[in-house]
């Protein structure tokens, strides 16, 4: 499990994900049955994928962050 550090923008506690295309996503901290990404560790990194039916289940920080879209369209244009 990757240690909790915080969101740049609004301070909430975050770890951070690995997407199956290999992108860097950050997740709420806290655990969510209602969670759309299911996180399994391997090793120190955590793999974060949106289908996969078990792990524990995380909320995307960009939907839970009130700077989230911001954050989100940056790293679309590649500016992240």
């Amino acid at each position: 499990m990757s240690h909790p550090t915080t969101c740049r923008s609004c301070g909430a506690p975050i770890v951070w994900g690995i997407t199956d295309k290999g992108r860097r996503m950050p997740l709420d901290s806290a655990p969510d049955p209602d969670g759309e990404w299911t996180v399994t560790t391997w090793g120190d990194l955590e793999h974060a994928t949106a289908d996969t039916p078990v792990g524990e289940r995380r909320i995307s920080h960009f939907a839970t962050c009130p700077q989230g879209r911001a954050w989100s369209d940056r790293r679309k244009r590649g500016a992240a």
